[in-house]
């Protein structure tokens, strides 16, 4: 292990230092035999962990003489590594969790950043791409979800010091669409664009349903906004709608988002950051709180 660290003083002494977690092992150049890609964690410049580390790469690392290539890396703080075929072309990528939004030893926070993957070539290239918008995540969960052979990542977001929401992202066997980039939870698609009306309610069981407001809403390349005009809020002010932030996927599947509130009265100021979720053809719907959902039921303007 000492071989891999930089500017070692001693084992636990070294200006970019190997951590156990922020490994993996792969066979890169397919000769078969193992070979190891990991981060090392910047100590050289405090707070430890507040720059940008080294990556490694090791060829042969059970070998007698390994050789080892250093790259200048693109995330500060000791992700963990998992070796996937995210494009199912039959070599491993190198998936990344996002730790950059670690706690830092003076107090502060990092920056957070997306979640991204490593394509490493037989020459021992390497190519992030990054997936999705900066998260803040420890570990990450990944499977096939809506068993359409397809993977996708839940991922947490911390919107503030209070508020957090979950998202998925999805990657799709569409090598085009699996190696993306961008400011999206999902991925957006332009079948569905149009012009549509909205209702939205809040929905208790033992309640039933009472009405909250309404509006129009367009998508635009998969990307939904609600339209500033002719929009109502029964129980707030209409600009908490400029809060909605939602995109819709080449299935009809829809992931977003709304800051409202399910009171009316004074307690309508108890605003709540809600996801909704449904596919365009159903009803999208989020739990406010333990009592009350709300629900927002679209439908398209011919």
């Amino acid at each position: 292990m000492q071989k891999l660290q930089i500017n070692e003083k001693s084992l636990f002494d070294a200006e970019y230092r190997f951590w156990d977690p922020s490994k993996c092992f792969l066979d890169y150049n397919q000769d078969g035999f193992i070979d190891m890609f990991a981060f090392l964690t910047n100590f050289k410049d405090a707070p430890y962990g507040s720059k940008f580390g080294k990556y490694i790469l090791v060829d042969d690392v059970l070998g007698t003489s390994p050789k080892i290539k250093v790259f200048d890396a693109n995330r500060r703080f000791m992700p963990r590594l998992k070796t996937m075929d995210l494009n199912k072309d039959g070599v491993f990528e190198v998936l990344f969790s996002a730790e950059d939004d670690h706690m830092l030893l003076n107090g502060t926070f990092g920056s957070p950043s997306p979640i991204q993957f490593a394509q490493i070539s037989k020459s021992g290239d390497i190519i992030f791409k990054e997936i999705g918008e900066s998260v803040s995540i420890h570990g990450q969960g990944f499977g096939d979800i809506d068993n359409d052979g397809d993977i996708e990542f839940i991922v947490h977001k911390k919107i503030n010091q209070t508020e957090n929401s979950v998202q998925i992202v999805e990657l799709t066997t569409n090598k085009d669409e699996a190696l993306y980039k961008g400011n999206i939870s999902i991925i957006a698609s332009a079948l569905f664009d149009g012009r549509y009306s909205f209702d939205i309610s809040r929905y208790n069981e033992k309640d039933g349903s009472k009405t909250l407001g309404n509006g129009f809403i367009k998508i635009q390349n998969g990307i939904m906004t609600v339209e500033r005009e002719n929009r109502t809020l029964l129980n707030g002010t209409v600009d908490l709608y400029d809060t909605f932030e939602g995109k819709i996927d080449k299935k009809g599947n829809i992931n977003s988002s709304l800051k409202i509130s399910a009171l009316f009265g004074e307690s309508s100021s108890d605003l709540e950051n809600v996801n909704l979720l449904g596919n365009i053809d159903e009803l999208l719907k989020g739990p406010w709180d333990d009592y009350y959902d709300i629900i927002v039921k679209l439908e398209k303007i011919l």
